[in-house]
């Protein structure tokens, strides 16, 4: 190949990349590939494994039953400068309700429906600023039963992390308040590595135990046998996998609320508890905030600490309490959160 054919081939060469690269870039425009913000119509794009209904079951003081749904989007929505506009709910093909502010939730009374199966159809409308209006369609089947007062319980499992030579302790906790009348704890079975270690028919029904380190992490399950004043016998079981002692330069700060349901109706308080564990040459500084919907509403440094956070106006439906706790080393902060759902009852 001659010097004059080569320029002309690598003439040819720059420019076939040249154009390559303006078609590539194009077709990133044109398809939405290369940036996090969509644009145009979008219907097609978004999987269904991006979104679906949170659906949370609760039976209120009077006995009634209730469901309650709110749309749960997953975080790439956020990256996609997607939001929520609205929700369309169909109770049977029928629109029931349209939910235009957060957290755009519905929930049904199912003693008010006829007895069988029932389908919630809901379609949640997206935008963005660049985007066409994108409807998001989700089915549930559930079923509804002849009206009748429900027997409910409240049961919470306190239990604490330990150094070595400390001891282990375990107690089931009945709220009667937000338990039906007449319910009781009959017996309580407390198992240890799958064997059983100790069986309690008296309150306070606490269990207490010497831990053997060297055989670590252990296994601990309780079932808390309870009834209605001797009647409609049940079972509550509660347990921890890969339960450990705190290792010397290690700390467990941990977030409850004290309650061994999710719903709280307007006028309660929901009781929780940050206990902060530290092993023996654990020095850095510990922190928390409680946060109801994104709005604080305490922080502390010292452990453990209770808080009761009253329920006034809030909106009827699923809502979302978060714990932010911060450790402190020097000039490094490291925050971890840990988030739970609420369900506000009528």
């Amino acid at each position: 190949m001659n010097k004059r054919t080569f320029k002309k081939f690598m003439s040819f060469l720059i420019g076939f990349a040249w154009l390559t690269t303006c078609i590539s870039v194009s077709s990133c425009s044109e398809f939405n590939i290369g940036e996090y913000e969509l644009t145009g119509d979008i219907s097609e794009l978004i999987p269904k494994s991006a979104y679906n209904l949170e659906k949370q079951n609760s039976v209120s003081s009077d006995g009634a039953t209730y469901i309650f749904y709110a749309p749960k989007m997953s975080s790439n929505f956020e990256l996609w400068k997607l939001s929520i506009k609205s929700v369309d709910y169909y109770i049977d093909n029928k629109l029931t309700k349209t939910s235009t502010e957060e957290p755009y939730g519905f929930y049904i009374n199912l003693s008010e429906l006829p007895e069988g199966n029932h389908t919630l159809f809901a379609k949640i409308c997206v935008c963005g600023k660049k985007c066409d209006d994108t409807y998001l369609e989700v089915t549930d089947n559930f079923m509804a039963f002849p009206s009748s007062v429900q027997l409910y319980k409240d049961i919470f499992i306190d239990y604490n992390f330990i150094n070595e030579g400390e001891k282990f302790v375990i107690t089931p906790i009945l709220n009667e308040l937000r338990s039906s009348p007449e319910c009781q704890i009959d017996k309580v079975e407390y198992y240890w590595d799958n064997k059983l270690a100790a069986t309690k028919t008296q309150a306070p029904y606490t269990w207490d135990s010497q831990i053997v380190t060297d055989k670590e992490p252990h296994d601990w399950r309780v079932y808390v046998r309870y009834s209605f004043n001797g009647k409609n016998e049940s079972s509550y079981n509660y347990g921890f996998s890969n339960y450990t002692t705190l290792k010397e330069d290690n700390h467990f700060t941990v977030w409850n609320v004290m309650s061994g349901r999710n719903d709280f109706s307007l006028g309660e308080s929901i009781p929780s508890i940050i206990k902060s564990y530290r092993g023996k040459n654990f020095k850095d500084k510990v922190s928390a905030k409680l946060y109801f919907d994104d709005t604080l509403i305490a922080e502390t440094s010292s452990f453990p600490f209770k808080n009761e956070f009253k329920l006034t106006n809030q909106s009827i439906g699923i809502h979302k309490m978060k714990c932010a706790i911060t450790v402190t080393s020097g000039d490094q902060k490291t925050t971890s959160y840990d988030e739970k759902s609420i369900v506000v009852t009528p």
